[in-house]
């Protein structure tokens, strides 16, 4: 599709909306970026020069049909490149411009951008809650409380992707086109309670729950768009119930004072928990998504080639399961408390965590045939067979069905090891230790180590989601893109005297994994599948994080009643350049493994805060 006349601007919230003071270059560094991300957002609409996703040293923007390229000076062009990329890229063209297109040899990405959205999403609630208290029933006192929830709501977002095109060098290989839609789903749910706590004595405390939801999901009417987002005057069917979910969560709990003091106590839980609807879950099969096409990368009269035009999915390829049920947790957590001295305690805690009946995609139209792919393309290639689907029917003739595959799962075992020293001889620390793994397979398993790990299925390539694609689930199962062996954090405090604070935190976290990939050719789909060459065995990752950060705060006085505490905070002290994503993890792409997203910089930032 060619969408001229859209404008679409992602503002950034976070780092580039602070205040405050930093260092010399750090200060010019954020200045340099924040004036590329005022130049490419003031390129205009219908722009179409490239916009170069993976560089740092230049950023190209179209006005009036010329093209400007702003380039940072030398010293800032030399910094982290993920941390400048990421920065330019908080604010998004104003125009789409007619395609954007990604070198299959290189990586490179040029064109315009690669889609607009706008859209919101809404949610009303109401609860009410009756307690009571009982002092001598059934051999202890009670605390008993009775409630119910009632939740609704929905998303309505217009979606219109430019053109896509894949290249091998200057040559076309292939293509994606789509015209703008509306997406967008809606939920009800109603949710009754009870629980109690359960007190026998002085050192044991009971807690019983039971909970009961109803949820149901939907999809209204949405008006159809043409090829410039302008609504036709038509309108989608509404979907009044896609699936009704009815779900009973027991929860119970012990907490056992060893000492009558309460020096030393044990804790366990034990609970059932359930996810509840995701609209972005099901909205796919909305029938105001338009239907996608695959075309061979060119244009004849300014439209992508009629004659190669050859149709990628649309609605009538989208189904969900009758019987799709509502994802759950099992949770256990055993802890322990002891008071080592005073002010002075320890606390450990080992969770467990069973997740089933995970959402994900399957065809259930068309037919496969297993196939032996021996993995000897591009770098790290080990020689080796991996076992592969091959698509032996039409592509016309596939149906994906939400449903929850038997293969989806995690489970999360840690243990956490927390020391707390409460203020008192004018100091105070908390410092904890967690180890733990996250394994199983979703919706995220084939994520970037930049990713979010979920429950819900991802996108792996344009257009397809986790699953519709048998090949998704060649070696996903092994360990969760969250997975974090080993995370600590500690934080000091100290009263100094003359009214002066200082702080200190400390964080550790081991680096999230990311596996080898290869697009594989001669399977039988439209386009090359991406298929893992490697288990998420956690062989591969970015670099820990060791991220020192310090404050110093000085309070003052102002006249009876009021303080005013300045604060000066330097953030990464000692420079650390941890990167948290990589350029590709397909093997045959030139960014594979190059590191991306470098953490932000050492920096001082200076505020104030009035009490009063």
């Amino acid at each position: 599709m060619r969408l001229l006349d859209f404008a679409a601007k992602m503002w950034a919230r976070g780092r580039l909306g602070r205040t405050g003071a930093m260092t010399s270059r750090a200060l010019l560094m954020m200045l340099v970026a924040t004036g590329a991300t005022m130049l490419v957002s003031m390129a205009s609409a219908g722009a179409g020069c490239p916009l170069d996703a993976f560089g740092v040293r230049k950023v190209n923007t179209c006005s009036s049909g010329k093209c400007t390229t702003f380039e940072p000076p030398p010293e800032i062009a030399a910094i982290k490149r993920g941390l400048y990329g990421e920065m330019v890229g908080l604010v998004i063209n104003d125009g789409l411009a007619e395609w954007i297109g990604v070198d299959l040899d290189t990586g490179e990405i040029t064109g315009g951008i690669y889609s607009f959205y706008d859209g919101n999403s809404w949610k009303s609630a109401v609860s009410g809650k009756v307690s009571h208290y009982a002092e001598d029933f059934m051999g202890g006192s009670h605390d008993v409380k009775l409630g119910v929830q009632f939740d609704s709501g929905g998303s309505d977002y217009v979606l219109g992707p430019n053109d896509y095109i894949y290249t091998y060098g200057a040559t076309p290989a292939y293509g994606y086109t789509q015209l703008p839609w509306h997406e967008g789903g809606q939920k009800k749910s109603i949710g009754i309670y009870a629980d109690d706590t359960f007190r026998i004595g002085s050192r044991v405390t009971l807690n019983l729950g039971l909970r009961y939801d109803w949820s149901k999901a939907s999809i209204r009417s949405y008006p159809l768009l043409d090829d410039q987002g302008n609504e036709t005057g038509e309108f989608s069917q509404e979907l009044d119930s896609l699936f009704t979910w009815n779900v009973i969560s027991p929860r119970a709990g012990i907490i056992y004072r060893l000492t009558e003091s309460g020096q030393t106590t044990l804790k366990f839980h034990a609970g059932r928990y359930y996810r509840g609807i995701v609209t972005s879950e099901f909205d796919d099969v909305n029938p105001a998504v338009s239907p996608r096409f695959l075309f061979d990368g060119t244009y004849v009269g300014g439209v992508p080639n009629p004659a190669s035009l050859e149709l990628v999915s649309d609605n009538s390829q989208l189904a969900i399961d009758p019987d799709f049920k509502d994802p759950y947790t099992d949770q256990f957590i055993f802890g322990f408390e002891h008071q080592l001295m005073p002010n002075l305690g320890l606390q450990v805690n080992y969770v467990y965590k069973r997740s089933e009946d995970y959402g994900g995609w399957r065809d259930i139209g068309g037919s496969y045939v297993p196939a032996t792919y021996i993995d000897n393309v591009g770098q790290d290639a080990t020689g080796q067979p991996v076992q592969v689907f091959r698509l032996v029917s039409p592509a016309e003739d596939r149906l994906f069905q939400l449903q929850n595959p038997d293969e989806m799962y995690s489970r999360f075992k840690g243990l956490s090891i927390q020391v707390n020293k409460r203020m008192s001889d004018r100091w105070q620390m908390t410092g904890g230790l967690t180890f733990s793994e996250s394994n199983g397979l979703n919706g995220s398993s084939m994520a970037s180590p930049t990713g979010t790990q979920t429950g819900t299925p991802q996108t792996v390539l344009a257009g397809q989601l986790f699953g519709t694609d048998p090949n998704h689930y060649v070696n996903t199962d092994g360990l969760l893109i969250g997975d974090r062996p080993v995370v600590g954090k500690l934080q000091f405090l100290y009263e100094a005297p003359y009214g002066l604070l200082f702080g200190l935190n400390y964080t550790h976290q081991s680096g999230r994994l990311w596996s080898r990939q290869i697009r594989v050719a001669g399977l039988g789909f439209p386009s090359r599948p991406l298929i893992n060459m490697e288990a998420n065995t956690g062989d591969r990752r970015v670099p820990d994080w060791n991220m020192f950060d310090v404050r110093i705060q000085k309070d003052f006085r102002i006249g009876q009643n009021a303080r005013i505490a300045a604060l000066a905070d330097i953030l990464n002290l000692f420079n650390a350049d941890t990167y948290e994503g990589i350029g590709s993890r397909q093997g045959d792409n030139a960014s594979f493994g190059l590191p991306t997203r470098f953490l932000y910089p050492r920096r001082l930032m200076l505020g104030a805060r009035i009490k009063f």
